[in-house]
């Protein structure tokens, strides 16, 4: 099954009329047990047939979050902090410039922005002393354009058990060409209809597509998976992107954000957890047999028994993650009750 979203991006979460959102619903996995129906192999294939057949569009696919709500798709999140107010187009050239050399990178599978500071736009010049001169109001002028070519929330109504929200927006029919302008009309204070196209310009003009904030900095969100395939990780590639972002001039910040945040905050919690299960193990064992000593020899085949099982992991090509050191901890108490 496919969910398409136009006019949609799910990596600002803004309306674009240039973007698309497109969710692929997968068969359960236990019917995708075949090489061909995996998830690397799907989003491969998806990736492939977009380059072949759509050239006038940067198709981007991704898995989802794996802890959802803590970013909108899965990989890496970071972000660009625009420290010291350049302009916008020489900060997006930094960015273009960051992501180059972190594709350069091993770790890295590919990483990418959706920033675009070249953004095709009409810009809309009112003519205030026309306005003046033919008795409208400014309020009204705005009000007729804003309701017209955008939208305008009106009130709520219920029904069904439902509370729905009204918006008064003109068709699409109505709005597509710039010279359908034209069409919209504005009172002024003798009752007369006035034509927009009358106190209104507008010229055709570049700029960015939707401007960010991150902490109160101007923001370019770098998004990215690391190189599986090679055997990295995720820590991997975050460790990548802070080496790589010693290059950006001091007027660029950087922050990571979304599950790169978490992870980045976790930092090596392992090694107290591990630490601390140990400890655990041997007050257990010390009430137990009343002793200080019997539990430290009770403990003895706990190294054994976690570097084989880390050999043997490394060995399978698997990587040291959360459900490893999980189970790394369940081995430290299943080795000493058998012992």
């Amino acid at each position: 099954d496919v969910l398409s979203v136009p006019g949609f991006s799910i990596m600002t979460g803004a309306i674009d009329s240039s973007s698309a959102t497109v969710f692929i619903v997968l068969e359960d996995w236990e019917q995708r047990t075949t090489v061909e129906t995996s998830i690397k192999t799907i989003m491969n294939n998806i990736m492939a047939t977009a380059k072949q057949k759509i050239d006038n569009a940067n198709v981007r696919v991704f898995n989802m979050p794996s802890i959802p709500g803590l970013s909108a798709v899965g990989g890496f999140d970071m972000k660009l902090q625009n420290l010291q107010g350049m302009p916008i187009n020489e900060f997006e050239k930094i960015a273009q410039e960051f992501i180059g050399k972190v594709n350069q990178e091993k770790s890295i599978m590919y990483a990418y922005s959706t920033f675009n500071a070249n953004y095709p736009q009409f810009h809309i010049d009112v003519n205030r002393d026309k306005i003046s001169s033919l008795g409208l109001k400014l309020d009204d002028v705005f009000g007729v354009l804003q309701a017209n070519l955008g939208s305008l929330y009106v009130n709520d109504f219920n029904k069904f058990g439902k509370t729905y929200k009204v918006f008064v927006q003109a068709d699409q029919k109505f709005r597509e060409q710039k010279a359908n302008i034209s069409n919209f009309f504005v009172k002024n204070t003798d009752g007369e209809m006035i034509p927009l196209s009358t106190v209104v310009k507008i010229s055709q003009v570049t700029g960015p597509n939707t401007i960010t904030h991150y902490n109160g900095y101007q923001s370019i969100a770098i998004n990215g998976l690391h190189n599986l395939k090679d055997g990295y990780s995720s820590g991997d590639a975050l460790e990548t992107l802070e080496e790589v972002a010693k290059t950006l001039p001091s007027s660029v910040g950087y922050e990571f954000a979304g599950i790169s945040l978490q992870e980045k905050e976790a930092g090596n919690a392992a090694i107290y957890i591990f630490a601390l299960s140990l400890l655990m193990v041997f007050l257990f064992l010390a009430a137990q047999y009343e002793s200080w000593m019997m539990p430290l020899m009770i403990m003895l085949p706990i190294p054994a028994v976690m570097f084989g099982a880390l050999g043997a992991n490394m060995m399978a090509g698997l990587l040291n993650d959360t459900y490893t050191q999980i189970g790394l901890v369940l081995l430290i108490g299943m080795s000493s009750k058998n012992a």
